[in-house]
């Protein structure tokens, strides 16, 4: 295997899957760095069984003038390293011996070690370890009992893991739970991927404040005390939040609320107002022109068609569901890829500032659509499906209204309007999905995807009950049309308001 180098490689490599943003890959640099190369730039070890660890012995080169401090920081407790870090000399090598445990691990395995230097553009570069594990036997869990002495106390972790780490997954999943019911004890755990846009740095900071050193990964920051790695976690955090939990309890006055660890008192639950942008976003999209104009229509041509208001109904709710699991499905995928590409610097900070420009752009054009209403040129609005696009929803209304099949055809057609209709409506749902991207709630995102997918067929779910009650058409579309330009209105606001917290955040 020739040589390569660290530079940006895995990132390049990567980037090519990110269908949304496939000509970002060539903003990255070709060479980050003349001065350190590697021998291999990564690690591809085909397919093994989880009975033994494996090694590799990476050669590290300084070509440059002056000497440099390299380290390799696993990412996750599976990897080793030794030595972990090193001082090259001008014209010197030195060999890294890498070690993965797949003990545990089952499926693609797709992890990195942080390598960091003084080398120009190799301050933050990642080694990518990658290959397929055969899962042999389940892992065992633990099951014991302790009294402490602090049941009921509220202690709060902070977790700086890697995406892909299973360790931490079932750290997250399986031992909280299990240690919280051994101790009697509520632990809330803050989770942040080193990865996301600035974590990694604020990370580094906040070790220097505590006196510590990067070591590795996942790690665990509570009171003063940092735990590194998985095995340091297992043995020492018990102990560690016994010890938080009788102190945050420690002068507490009889039929005082007990404070928490970090703060904040027992009991009370922190509103989540980042939920709040992505539940207007989705009532604004269900009543968005372009996808309440569709829906009006093919009320229009269900009574054209000679349905009865309970199969209209009928109708009308698969055909719902069909478009709440087509969205979802559609939104899970961009959510997933434009996550995965913030687990990488450069791309995090391209997407941000795409993002706050591409809502800038919308909400000027959002506020001309309203003027142009106001004006009573509703035709000419901008922001609207385009003329192809109408005729095929059209024509796929008109032709699965009249079949016999009514479940089936009301499935169909809630795919097909739905797909068509993203090129409207997903001038709300990206930015949207970004936007709990950006906001840091990594294992909430998928339930902001539902929330607003709620509130996007809330306005279908409205008009089909109404007609089912017997509410004029014609009613129905006066109200609409006299409230188009408040909706356009609206979405001016909240364009506007995601691109303040784009910025911000």
């Amino acid at each position: 295997m020739g040589r390569g180098r660290i530079r940006l490689t895995a990132t390049v490599r990567r980037a090519a899957l990110l269908f949304l943003i496939p000509a970002l890959a060539s903003l990255v640099p070709a060479h980050a760095s003349d001065q350190l190369s590697v021998m291999p730039g990564q690690w591809s070890f085909g397919t093994i069984p989880d009975t033994e660890p494996i090694h590799l012995e990476v050669t590290v080169r300084n070509d440059g003038a002056a000497t440099v401090r390299v380290s390799f920081i696993p990412t996750c407790d599976c990897l080793f390293v030794q030595p972990a870090q090193s001082e090259l000399a001008p014209q010197s090598e030195q060999v890294f011996r890498l070690t993965f445990d797949p003990e545990g691990y089952g499926g693609a395995f797709d992890m990195d070690y942080i390598v960091p230097s003084a080398a120009a553009g190799l301050e933050k570069a990642l080694f990518r370890v990658f290959g397929e594990v055969q899962a042999t036997a389940p892992a065992e869990g633990r099951a014991d009992k302790s009294t402490t002495g602090a049941e009921g106390a509220v202690v709060t972790l902070s977790y700086y893991f890697s995406p892909g780490c299973r360790s931490c997954e079932r750290f997250l999943s399986q031992e909280i739970p299990v240690l919280e019911q051994q101790l009697g004890i509520d632990l809330v755990v803050e989770r942040t991927n080193i990865f996301d846009p600035g974590a990694y740095e604020r990370y580094l900071e906040l070790l220097m404040l505590l006196g510590e050193q990067e070591r590795a990964y996942p790690a665990i920051v509570a009171g003063d005390r940092v735990l590194q790695g998985d095995r340091e976690i297992e043995s020492e955090l018990r102990e560690l939040v016994v010890a938080l939990a009788k102190e945050g309890a420690a002068g507490v006055g009889q039929g005082a609320q007990k404070p928490s660890v970090g703060g904040a008192p027992r009991g009370k639950r922190t509103v989540d107002l980042a939920v709040l942008p992505v539940i207007a976003a989705g009532l604004l999209d269900g009543i968005n022109p372009c996808a309440f104009t569709t829906l009006i229509f093919l009320v229009s041509a269900l009574a054209v068609a000679g349905k009865s208001r309970r199969e209209v109904l009928v109708l009308g709710l698969f055909y719902t569901l069909s478009v709440f699991v087509t969205y979802y499905l559609i939104g899970w995928g961009f959510l997933s890829a434009i996550r995965y590409a913030h687990s990488f610097y450069l791309f995090a900070r391209i997407i941000h500032w795409t993002l706050a420009a591409v809502l800038v752009v919308l909400a000027a054009l959002s506020f001309y659509d309203y003027l142009l209403i106001r004006k009573g040129k509703t035709g000419k609005i901008v922001l609207q499906l385009p003329a192809a696009f109408k005729r095929r929803i059209h024509v796929s209304i008109k032709s699965k209204t009249r079949s016999a099949t009514l479940v089936g055809s009301a499935l169909v057609l809630g795919f097909l309007v739905s797909v068509f209709e993203l090129a409207c409506t997903g001038q709300v749902y990206l930015p949207t999905i970004v936007y709990t991207v950006r906001s840091g709630r990594a294992l909430r995102g998928y339930a902001y995807l539902l929330i607003y997918n709620l509130g996007f067929i809330a306005p279908l779910l409205a008009v089909f009950a109404l007609s089912f009650a017997g509410l004029s058409l014609k009613i129905l579309t006066a109200v609409f049309q006299k409230r188009m330009a408040l909706v356009k209105l609206a979405l001016v606001g909240l364009f506007a308001a995601l691109a303040v917290l784009t910025v911000v955040m």
